[in-house]
């Protein structure tokens, strides 16, 4: 269990979740009829944040049938069609607001919006799911695997296959995501997440975790989000945990939003920390111009030794 409190972006989701409640239940009421959202209106109703890049009305609410012949005619509402709705995947949200649950939803947006953006919303739903229960984590991404295995063909399905390949449960904002794959998409092995040291507790005896680590060569990444900023506790513990790991040998490179915010911004900070790992004895092909995901081999961490 992370020791971490809820970050500004939960906060900010949970005020999305409330206000697509109140658009939904007056849409609802005018039809006279219960609803079924999907797309992104499912995200914001379940407390998920929505996709940086999606090519759809992000601000209109969307409704989810099964086949044409379902499909509601209105101008309150887009509609689509999800023909592999089963009564299972509806959420009750309340009385008459139904949603899309959120592996379809997933799947149901991925023709809609970028890789990197497909990998940060499952890991963003796996997180949100799990309540930052590491064990539950990995139970719902192995129900994402399992999802994609069995389903039919749909729009998306080869995107969403691609997005497992770098899915990882363990991440606990989507910054975090955006960090490593940046880091991948310049040739850096993959870390692992959520990295608890080995005998290394705070004095209040919780357990030290690294965000990224490459534990074979005792490099570690830290991202500094808005909780930083204001919570003083959160910030005098980061310190304590960092000094301690680099006065026993790690290296632990911090970062923030501006280190992940533009394409050179990404280069100096997977440049910094691909240094830090060379010097350490790891061996990789450092790529100068980012590489796409799609063209990446490597995309989970690798149990490799020092060279």
């Amino acid at each position: 269990m992370s020791h971490r409190k809820p970050s500004i972006a939960t906060a900010e989701a949970s005020q999305l979740r409330q206000n697509a409640l109140s658009r939904c239940g007056q849409v609802s009421k005018a039809m006279g009829r219960g609803l079924l959202f999907g797309m992104t209106t499912s995200l914001e109703l379940q407390g998920i944040s929505l996709p940086k890049h999606c090519d759809l009305d992000t601000n209109a609410l969307h409704t989810t049938a099964s086949c044409q012949n379902l499909r509601i005619q209105s101008k309150l509402v887009k509609h689509h069609v999800w023909k592999m709705l089963k009564p299972a995947y509806q959420v009750k949200i309340s009385r008459h607001i139904f949603a899309l649950d959120l592996i379809n939803t997933w799947a149901q947006l991925s023709p809609h919006v970028q890789l990197t953006d497909l990998i940060v919303l499952a890991e963003s739903i796996i997180r949100t799911q799990a309540h930052d229960d590491i064990t539950q984590m990995n139970l719902i991404y192995h129900r994402f695997v399992s999802f994609i295995e069995t389903s039919p063909r749909f729009t998306g399905k080869c995107a969403c296959r691609q997005a497992l390949r770098f899915i990882l449960p363990g991440v606990y904002s989507p910054r975090e995501t955006e960090s490593r794959l940046a880091l991948l998409t310049h040739g850096l092995p993959c870390p692992e997440v959520n990295f608890i040291v080995p005998g290394f507790r705070f004095a209040s005896g919780a357990p030290m975790t690294l965000d990224m680590a490459w534990p074979q060569w005792h490099v570690g990444v830290e991202y500094d989000g808005d909780q930083h900023r204001y919570d003083k506790q959160q910030w005098h513990s980061d310190r304590e945990k960092r000094d301690k790991l680099r006065a026993n040998g790690w290296s632990i490179v911090v970062i923030s939003a501006g280190d992940i915010d533009d394409a050179d911004a990404r280069a100096r900070f997977a440049l910094q920390t691909g240094r830090q790992l060379a010097s350490r004895g790891a061996a990789f092909n450092f790529f100068i111009i980012a590489k796409p995901l799609e063209r990446i081999r490597s995309a989970k961490p690798i149990d490799a030794q020092p060279v």
